[in-house]
C-alpha cells in the first residue's frame, strides 16, 4: 500500500521468489524517496539496464553513488546477496540522513534570517507565567509575552532559548525588560515562525518607505516594517506577511499585521501606469479640491466597460480597471463618458491588460466635490506628526494617516486638517482610526505652544515650587486624557502619547477624559510604532494641583547614613532605607543630612527587613 514493494515489474509479485538487484533498487528508491541529481541519470553506463523495468531505479542509485555495478554490468536480474543488500541499505540510509540534515539546516538558516528582522536575546528560562517566560541572558533579562501560549507547554525552567520580538522595552533598573509578541526558539528548533505566528501570502499591491500591502484571497493585508526590510521588494512581488495577529477593519474586512515579519517568495516585473491626460484644464474644477486630489495618481480617458464595482477607462497610452470606493457613483456614469480616475497607485498587470486601481475616485468632466462625495472624512486638530505620518484628534478619536512627506511639509501640530479616506480602519482595542488611501486637506493654521512644564503665569502662591522642583527628578509629559483604564490613563500630548500606569489607583476617581494633566514617571518606554509609550509608577498632576507627591507616593524620612555616587541610605524608625537615583540628585546631599525618600513602593529584604525604594524621588529637608 505504501508503494515501496512492487514485485518484479512484470505484474507479478512472486512472494516466494528471491529478491533481485533491480527489485532491491526499486524498494530503496521508493522507501527513501530518492531522486537523481543528474539530467541524464547516466543512462548509457550499463548496457544490461537499457529497456529493463528497473532501469530508472538502478540509475538513481548509480547517480547517487550508492551502487557502482559489477565487473559484468549491473546485473539487474541477479539475486542480491545478503551482504550486497546490507551495504546498499546502509549507504542509502546514510545518504538520506545527510540530505535531510542539509535540508533542515537550510530551513533553519532561512527561518533565522527572517527572525532577525526582530530583536533577539538568548538565555535560560528562570520563570514561567500563563502567558510568557522570564529569560535571563548574559547581560540582561526579559519577560517575553508569547504570541502563541501553547509553545509554553514544551519549555521548562532551565531551558536555553532565544527570544525574538519587535522591541525589548527597557524598564526600571533591575527589572527585566518586556517583549510583547515574542517568538521563543529552543536550541536547534525549526519552523518556529510558522508555528507561532499567523501568516498571509499574496502579491504586493502597494509599497511606501516602511509600509507594504498585499492582496490575499480578496483581502488587503498591510504591514509596517523598517525600510531596510522592504529595500528588495517591489509592487507585484509575491511575499508572505507573518504577524503575531492580524487586526481586522470592521468596515472593509482588510487586515493589518501586528509585529510583522516579511518573507519575499518571488519577484514580478511590474509596469507602473502613471500616464496623465493633460487635456483637462484645472480652471474647469475647484482648484483647492484638485490640489488635494493630485495627492493620488491619475489617468483620464473614456469609459469602455462597467462592472458592479468599477470601470474600465481607456486613456491615450494606457487603460485602467478602477475599483471604486463608492459604488453608487457608477449609477451616473455611462460607457463612452470621459472621466478622470484618481487612485493611490496604478498597478501594472499583464502586458495588454488594463492596470488595476483600488480605492478609486471617479471624476466626470467639470464635476466638483468628488472627494467629499466618494471618500469618508474626519476633521480635527493635528496632535502628532512624523516624516510621513499624521494624527488628528476628531470627536474624541485619534485618526491616523500615512502619506508622502511632501504632503505634510506645510502642516504643523495644532493645524486644523481634514483626512479623507476610502475607509477608516478601527483599532478594536483603542477605537483609534487609520485612513485607507488617505488624502490630506489643510484648513487652518494654529500657533501651538508646547506644554512641557507648569504654566509659568501662575504665581508661587498657586503652586508649591519646592514640590515642583522635586517632581522634576522624574521625566514628565503634559496633555489631555483620551482614555481611562482600571490602573491608568492614556494622555495625548503635543508630539506623542503615553499610557500612564498610576501608583495610586484612587487618584483616577477625580480625573475625567478631556482633563489636562501632567504625568511624571522614572522613564517613558517607547513601544511599537504608532502605540503610546508606557510609563510605570506614575504620578498624575491636574492643573494647579498641589501635594501630589505626598498623596500618590509613599515616603520615609531620616538621616543619611551612607552615600555613593548614585545610591543613598537613610535610617528611618530603626530601618535602613535605600534609594538609587542619578548622581545629580545627590550632589548637594551629605552623610548626616535629613532627607525624605519618596517611592511608588518600598521593597522589603526578608532577611534584614531593610527597605529599597521603587522609582525614588529625594527631598532634602535639613543639614
Amino acid at each position: 500500500k505504501a508503494g515501496i514493494v512492487k514485485g518484479e515489474g512484470n505484474g507479478l509479485f512472486n512472494p516466494s521468489g528471491k529478491v533481485t538487484r533491480a527489485a532491491m533498487a526499486t524498494m530503496l528508491v521508493n522507501a527513501y524517496k530518492l531522486q537523481s541529481t543528474a539530467s541524464n541519470n547516466d543512462q548509457g553506463k550499463f548496457e544490461d539496464l537499457k529497456g529493463h523495468w528497473g532501469e530508472k531505479y538502478a540509475n538513481i542509485l548509480i547517480d547517487l553513488n550508492i551502487s557502482n555495478g559489477t565487473d559484468n554490468g549491473w546485473q539487474p536480474n541477479r539475486s542480491i546477496t545478503r551482504a550486497e543488500a546490507a551495504q546498499l541499505t546502509a549507504k542509502t540510509d546514510m545518504l538520506s540522513r545527510d540530505m535531510n540534515s542539509e535540508l533542515k539546516e537550510k530551513d533553519y538558516t532561512s527561518t533565522n534570517t527572517l527572525l532577525n528582522q526582530h530583536q533577539k536575546l538568548s538565555g535560560k528560562v528562570i520563570e514561567k507565567t500563563n502567558d510568557g517566560l522570564v529569560v535571563s541572558g548574559k547581560n540582561s533579562s526579559v519577560y517575553a509575552i508569547v504570541s502563541s501560549p501553547e509553545v509554553l507547554k514544551d519549555i521548562q525552567i532551565g531551558d536555553t532559548v532565544t527570544v525574538y520580538a519587535p522591541m525589548f522595552i527597557g524598564s526600571i533598573p533591575g527589572d527585566p525588560a518586556t517583549a510583547k509578541y515574542a517568538i521563543v526558539q529552543k536550541e536547534n528548533e525549526e519552523n518556529v515562525l510558522k508555528k507561532q505566528y499567523k501568516m498571509h501570502t499574496g502579491s504586493v499591491i502597494n509599497k511606501k518607505k516602511d509600509t507594504i500591502q498585499i492582496s490575499n484571497e480578496g483581502l488587503t493585508v498591510t504591514a509596517a516594517v523598517s525600510s531596510e526590510v522592504l529595500e528588495d521588494i517591489q509592487v507585484g512581488d509575491t511575499v508572505t506577511i507573518y504577524g503575531a495577529s492580524f487586526m481586522s477593519n470592521m468596515a472593509s474586512g482588510d487586515l493589518s499585521a501586528k509585529a510583522p515579519i516579511i518573507e519575499k517568495l518571488a519577484s514580478k516585473t511590474v509596469i507602473a501606469n502613471t500616464s496623465v491626460d493633460k487635456s483637462k484644464s484645472i480652471s474647469e474644477v475647484d482648484k483647492k479640491e484638485q490640489n488635494a486630489l493630485n495627492q493620488h495618481q491619475k489617468l483620464s480617458g473614456k469609459v469602455i466597460e462597467k462592472t458592479e464595482d468599477g470601470l474600465v477607462v481607456s486613456g491615450k497610452n494606457s487603460s485602467v480597471y478602477a475599483i471604486v470606493s463608492s459604488p453608487e457613483v457608477l449609477k451616473d456614469i455611462q460607457i463612452g463618458d470621459t472621466v478622470t480616475i484618481y487612485a493611490p497607485m496604478f498597478i501594472g498587470s499583464i502586458p495588454g491588460d488594463p492596470a488595476t486601481a483600488k480605492y478609486a475616485i471617479v471624476q466626470k468632466e467639470n464635476e466638483e466635490n468628488v472627494l467629499k462625495k466618494q471618500y469618508k472624512m474626519h476633521t480635527g486638530s493635528v496632535i502628532n506628526k512624523t516624516k510621513d505620518t499624521i494624527e488628528i484628534s476628531s470627536e474624541g478619536s485619534t485618526v491616523r494617516a500615512t502619506v508622502s512627506s511632501e504632503v505634510l511639509q506645510d502642516i504643523n501640530i495644532g493645524d486644523t486638517i481634514t483626512i479623507y479616506g476610502a475607509s477608516f480602519m478601527s483599532n478594536m482595542a483603542s477605537g483609534d482610526l487609520s485612513a485607507k488611501a488617505p488624502i490630506i486637506e489643510k484648513l487652518a493654521s494654529k500657533t501651538v505652544t508646547a506644554n512641557t512644564s507648569v504654566d509659568k503665569s501662575r504665581s508661587a502662591s498657586e503652586v508649591d515650587k519646592k514640590e515642583q522642583h522635586v517632581l522634576d527628578q522624574h521625566q514628565k509629559r503634559s496633555g489631555k486624557v483620551t482614555e481611562k483604564t482600571e490602573d491608568g490613563l492614556v494622555v495625548s500630548g503635543e508630539k506623542s502619547s503615553v499610557y500612564a500606569i498610576v501608583s495610586s489607583p484612587e487618584v483616577l476617581k477625580n480625573i475625567q477624559i478631556g482633563d489636562t494633566v501632567t504625568v511624571y514617571a522614572p522613564v517613558f518606554i517607547g513601544s511599537i510604532p504608532g502605540d503610546p509609550a508606557t510609563a510605570k509608577y506614575v504620578i498624575v498632576q491636574k492643573e494647579n494641583e498641589e501635594n501630589v507627591l505626598e498623596k500618590q507616593y509613599k515616603m520615609h524620612t531620616g538621616s543619611v547614613i551612607n552615600k555613593t555616587k548614585e545610591t543613598i541610605q537613610i535610617s528611618s524608625e530603626g530601618l535602613s532605607v535605600t534609594a538609587v537615583v542619578s548622581s545629580k540628585v545627590l550632589e548637594d546631599i551629605q552623610v548626616g543630612d535629613t532627607v525624605t525618600i519618596y517611592g511608588a513602593d518600598f521593597m522589603s529584604n526578608m532577611a534584614s527587613g531593610d527597605l529599597s525604594a521603587k522609582a525614588p524621588i529625594i527631598e532634602k529637608l535639613a543639614r
